[in-house]
């Protein structure tokens, strides 16, 4: 079994519940002569426990991005849109749609997004939620995102200071250049009703004041990948995530 494949299965929440129930349940026949009927049953009724909590778990959690989010990327493709505006603000909800279509066109285009954000679908369009999170100031990390993007007031964001360019790629920068560009004239609630017409959004659209994950899938059928090359991106994205945590690397 090559390395990834180890790595995956044991990150995995889902497959630790299968192996633990199927434990369980073999554990209780091995020991069916030694203590009898009544331990197998309560043995096997609890393997079937958490083998179904592996189902719920899977229906819980399939939303998830199995990309890892890059702060220092995410943070420089922030800055270098902050840098098409003259006076280097903006608003922030409309500087989250921006990066969400980015991030949506790069998955398209590429098999990865830009920031490897999770994607949830709240009352007034898709947003990046530890971009959000950062912004507003929640995250653990956000002392060092504000080192280089500042909050004023009336809901803007401002680039205080340079992070560099060094995580984004050239295909990064066309991209979020080409996104700024075609979007230039419409503000955050034009790109509220942009993004409101999105199909994994209106697929998600959430109560009024809540909120709903968009799951990657959802994406990826919108902007309309095969089924074959939307498992083809799940599983790289997997063992990317599975190489970079074991190294230790974002």
């Amino acid at each position: 079994m090559a390395i990834c494949d180890i790595l995956l299965l044991t990150m995995n929440t889902n497959n630790w519940y299968k192996i633990t129930g199927g434990l369980l349940v073999g554990f209780g026949v091995a020991l069916a002569t030694v203590l009898g009927t009544r331990v197998v049953r309560m043995l096997a009724r609890a393997g079937r426990k958490v083998m179904s909590r592996a189902n719920s778990v899977r229906h819980r959690t399939s939303p998830a991005m199995p990309f890892q989010f890059n702060q220092e990327r995410t943070t420089q493709a922030v800055a270098f849109l902050l840098k098409q505006s003259d006076n280097r603000r903006e608003n922030y909800m409309r500087l989250i749609k921006l990066l969400y279509i980015a991030d949506r066109e790069s998955l398209k285009e590429t098999g990865r997004p830009i920031t490897g954000d999770r994607f949830i679908a709240m009352e007034r369009g898709p947003v990046l939620s530890q971009v959000y999170d950062l912004i507003m100031g929640r995250s653990p990390r956000s002392a060092e995102w504000q080192a280089f993007i500042g909050t004023r007031p009336r809901y803007e964001v401002e680039l205080v200071s340079e992070p560099g360019d060094g995580e984004l790629s050239q295909y990064d920068k066309d991209k979020l250049a080409e996104v700024w560009t075609r979007y230039e004239n419409l503000d955050e609630w034009a790109m509220v009703k942009e993004t409101h017409k999105l199909r994994e959004w209106k697929r998600n659209e959430p109560r009024p004041s809540s909120s709903k994950p968009i799951a990657l899938s959802d994406v990826l059928a919108a902007v309309g990948l095969t089924q074959n090359r939307q498992k083809e991106i799940f599983q790289n994205a997997r063992e990317l995530k599975a190489l970079n945590h074991f190294f230790g690397t974002p």
